[in-house]
């Protein structure tokens, strides 16, 4: 089976703010700074690399390069890695932007490579350099020898990157240091800045930049040291100016550039500089606004997913990425209808497609139309996450020519009006992901009397970014207050020490010592140790749902982009620096037992003697049965004498 990735990603695209301004500040003594910045495939999604096999494959990256006004040289590094179980001739092709840059002949067993390729600053196209690569090979003059046989793969590593040498003069515009910055950003506040202004900013910078992944720290100083720019300082001023609801985002007068935001509304800065793969996002990734109104289906097309397009030989893959983010507020999928078109072979053969949601196939159709075909398949709700993945598999039959000439490919297509089903979500204080959805409506944030904006920032900016969609309106607020009737309830995330007023929290610090037992009754954590870990928690406070954190006293969570943090089912969670520790649903069936033995109410009674009580009603049980049994033979007996 050949595979074939053709690569695009986006984030959120920029929208205009009439009350934003943009400016640029230049530095009097950058003019021979060169600074250099590394792109690799990790960074652009793929923290494996890629890998084919079979002596067929390709792949095509997009590298986000920037404008080439500030590029002073730039190069490509391809590193692989080789095998193969019997001599065959392989090659590696090698194009930019669309030009056949380099052909390398693989040779050996397993073998390790490196390709250098000097660029010329004219590969850059609308901000990017396309890197294609294909792979090939053939082991016999003979197309009926299986390609199987020859054990083969190439995987191109993950280190595989392209080299830019920035001069660093060129850098005093906004757009321009946010086309290329590197994705690791520092958060750097003013210390007279006010606890509401800067937790509202940090909230806001931990969903757009992927705080869940590691990708945002909350710093103070400058310690991006050295020539190679592997981080970007964001910094928020405390000066509020720009008018009422303005933002002002400009250029930082350091040795690598930063971005500082100013006025009464920073937050605003984000949805100005926008993201780098913004000429992109008609192909893969997509932001939905979460206030539209209740609709019955969302189509492809609403999602920028245009027609997806594939040769089929004998089998391939259409993957269709879809966040819980994509649909409207209190609705989720329910169902796929997907328009599927696919070319008939020479002998009339047809495809069979098959449709999969996160991993579970929802159902298979045949495909025997000479047009497109509507195919409807089920979503059950227990199904859908935060991060959604539609896999729909297309198969027909290999037909060989009697080793005259190789099987030939036909191609398949699924259409942009395919469309998702929609239905009434759950509660959003069932799980984690729904109340993430429900956030896109905005929020309030709390802070508690107990805790400090600084203390909880490495705790709150890995939740913020696990929880909180990108472009969020956060609204800091001393109280959670109760809706006004007829308004639709925000949800709120409160950050304290204990739990808010009036909250029904499954795991609480006022009734005294706190166990959390698994069903075996187990200690999980108590004393210290629950001390250290952190406690994520959906709660209700006076018909609101939220989300209440409270930070731990040990190390706060370190995730990485190969081990982000993420909540998705449930509502408790219990984090340290290792990530979640656990996570389960207290509303549905709980995993753990929350247990206070400083309270000895009835229901802790029972839960604590809950085996010695189980044991005692047995025991009594049976002697009241056996006490019947002795008065019914008692009576019997009496019976047959007289």
């Amino acid at each position: 089976m050949k595979r074939w990735y053709i690569v695009l990603f986006a984030c959120f695209a920029a929208a205009p703010f009439g009350a934003l301004a943009q400016t640029s500040s230049t530095m009097t003594d950058s003019s021979n700074v060169i600074l250099t910045r590394v792109l690799d495939l990790a960074e652009i999604g793929f923290q494996n690399g890629v890998e084919f096999e079979q002596l067929s494959g390709g792949a095509t990256f997009f590298f986000p390069t920037g404008t080439r006004d500030a590029i002073d040289e730039m190069s490509l590094v391809l590193d692989y890695v080789s095998g193969q179980t019997i001599p065959v001739e392989r090659n590696l092709q090698v194009r930019v932007s669309g030009q056949v840059m380099h052909v390398e002949r693989i040779d050996g067993e397993t073998s390790r490579g490196r390709i250098e390729i000097e660029l010329d600053r004219d590969a850059i196209q609308s901000g990017f350099v396309e890197v294609g690569i294909d792979y090939a090979g053939a082991s016999s003059e003979s197309i009926c020898i299986d390609e199987r046989a020859s054990g083969d793969f190439l995987r191109i590593e993950p280190s595989t990157r392209i080299i830019l040498s920035l001069d660093r003069a060129a850098l005093d515009d906004v757009a321009r240091v946010a086309d290329v910055m590197p994705p690791r950003k520092r958060l750097v506040t003013v210390p007279s800045t006010s606890a509401d202004r800067a937790l509202s900013f940090a909230l806001r910078a931990a969903a757009a930049y992927d705080a869940e992944a590691g990708m945002i720290t909350f710093e103070s100083g400058d310690s991006d040291s050295g020539d190679s720019w592997t981080s970007t300082t964001i910094r928020l001023s405390s000066t509020e100016t720009g008018g009422v609801g303005g933002a002002q985002v400009s250029v930082t007068n350091t040795p690598k550039p930063g971005l500082l935001f100013e006025g009464k509304e920073p937050s605003l800065g984000f949805d100005v500089i926008g993201s780098p793969w913004g000429p992109l996002s008609s192909g893969a990734t997509y932001r939905i606004d979460g206030s539209r109104s209740t609709q019955d289906t969302i189509t492809f097309a609403d999602l920028n997913i245009g027609t997806l397009d594939q040769l089929v030989t004998g089998s391939t893959t259409f993957d269709i990425s879809a966040s819980i983010d994509a649909f409207p507020v209190g609705q989720i999928p329910m169902g796929v209808q997907l328009l599927i078109a696919a070319a008939r072979s020479v002998n009339g053969q047809g495809v069979t497609a098959s449709a999969y949601m996160n991993g579970t196939l929802l159902g298979s159709r045949p495909l025997d139309n000479e047009g497109p075909t509507w195919m409807s398949f089920t979503i059950p709700a227990g199904l859908v996450v935060r991060d959604n993945q539609i896999e729909v598999l297309v198969q027909r039959q290999i037909e060989g020519g009697s080793c005259r000439f190789g099987p030939q490919g036909y191609p398949a297509q699924i259409f942009p009006e395919s469309r998702f089903i929609l239905g009434k979500a759950p509660d959003p204080i069932d799980d984690f992901f729904l109340l993430r959805q429900a956030f896109g409506n905005g929020l309030d944030v709390v802070l508690g009397e107990d805790v400090g904006a600084q203390e909880a920032m490495p705790w709150l900016l890995p939740v913020a970014g696990a929880i909180l969609p990108d472009a969020v309106v956060i609204t800091p607020q001393s109280q959670i207050i109760a809706p006004v009737d007829g308004d639709r309830p925000r949800p709120f995330l409160y950050v304290g020490f204990q739990a808010p007023a009036g909250a029904d929290a499954k795991v609480r610090f006022d009734q005294g010592r706190v166990e959390v037992r698994d069903n075996q009754g187990s200690v999980l954590f108590n004393g210290e140790m629950l001390n250290d870990v952190g406690l994520v928690q959906i709660v209700e406070v006076n018909g609101r749902s939220g989300l209440w954190l409270r930070p731990g006293a040990g190390a706060p969570p370190a995730p990485t982009p190969v081990a982000p943090l993420l909540l998705d089912r449930g509502d408790l969670a219990f984090i340290s620096s290792d990530g979640v520790q656990i996570v389960t649903s207290t509303r549905r069936a709980s995993l753990i037992d929350v247990v206070y033995p400083e309270r000895f109410d009835a229901m802790q009674l029972i839960a604590t003697y809950r085996p010695w009580i189980v044991g005692a009603l047995w025991i009594a049980l049976t002697l009241i049965v056996i006490r019947f049994l002795q008065g019914v033979y008692h009576r019997a007996g009496r019976g047959k004498k007289s």
